[in-house]
């Protein structure tokens, strides 16, 4: 009868000691099994980080890049569906998108897409929260850094990558092209370059460049912007770097910017590439996006990164 009772006792405490295990695994099955039903990207990747599975392993298609999983394929599937058909997206090839460039080229842009671009970041009151209503809505954006900002915050320009945002040149410290000299624009550029590589990684290869205020040549308004043999438009080629300009900038630069009049402006461009700021004290930038997106939504029109439609 001891010995008996001594193998109850046995099989009590196995059972004891197991019985947290099990539950343990059948919670991290449940969190899996519900993955299907994930829309937001950054919440699929906080579980990803909790329980150590590959997305790859549960066929949600996501690549690996460097530390983290970046979801790809639910994005370009519906991107595909957007540029072209039988899952090929139809590009278009280009050296430069320079104001004249841009004049041609706007017709070819499809009417159910924008590019949101993003010029002086990142900051980090301002870059988070317009990352996070970009995720909201399940859109993508282009950011052109200020290298001396990202040296100061590289976790947030590692973010809006891992985010599956791209990543493009703004010069270093945010100068006139136009007044300083030829060696002191070369370092601009060659200094963002090595931050953002220093950041990102070496293999980080930037396709877009954006001039500071656009400006290009000497002038007003849009001959300031002319960029066809112009000798800084070279400068920048040689750098493998295409320029980028913009069709709609939105008010939100102006000394009283209005909510409602930034979020028309995003709300109208469809067809277009339009230029945000996500620097300092921009919450009317936040405020307004969150509005211009939930009509973009609407209107069935979607954000789409420049490297998305053009290719140099």
């Amino acid at each position: 009868m001891k010995l008996l009772s001594r193998y109850y006792a046995s099989l009590i405490a196995v059972f004891m000691l197991i019985s947290p295990l099990a539950f343990s695994a059948a919670e991290s099955s449940q969190r899996l099994d519900d993955r299907g039903a994930i829309k937001d990207f950054t919440q699929a990747i906080r579980l990803n980080r909790q329980d150590g599975e590959s997305y790859s392993n549960r066929g949600l298609g996501y690549a690996n890049q460097g530390n983290y999983q970046q979801p790809i394929s639910d994005y370009n599937r519906g991107l595909a569906q957007i540029l072209g058909e039988k899952n090929s997206i139809v590009k278009i090839k280009v050296e430069n998108l320079g104001y004249e460039d841009l004049q041609n080229l706007k017709a070819k842009i499809p009417q159910n897409v924008t590019m949101l671009t993003f010029d002086d970041g990142p900051n980090p009151e301002i870059t988070p929260k317009i990352l996070d209503l970009l995720d909201k809505y399940n859109q993508k954006a282009t950011f052109f850094v200020l290298g001396a900002q990202a040296r100061e915050h590289p976790e947030i320009v590692r973010e809006s990558k891992r985010r599956g945002h791209e990543i493009a040149i703004h010069t270093m410290t945010h100068p006139d092209l136009r007044q300083i000299t030829p060696e002191e624009r070369r370092q601009e550029i060659q200094q963002s370059v090595k931050v953002l590589k220093s950041i990102l990684g070496e293999n980080f290869k930037p396709v877009w460049f954006r001039a500071p205020y656009g400006a290009l040549s000497p002038g007003i308004r849009e001959q300031a912007y002319r960029s066809r043999n112009n000798e800084i438009t070279k400068e920048i080629n040689e750098y493998n770097l295409g320029l980028a300009h913009w069709t709609i900038i939105t008010d939100d630069y102006v000394r009283n910017p209005k909510v409602s009049e930034i979020a028309n402006q995003i709300s109208n461009g469809s067809g277009n590439i339009l230029v945000m700021h996500d620097s300092w004290k921009k919450n009317h930038t936040v405020a307004a996006l969150e509005i211009g997106l939930k009509r973009l939504e609407e209107q069935g029109v979607t954000s789409i990164r420049m490297s998305d439609l053009f290719e140099r």
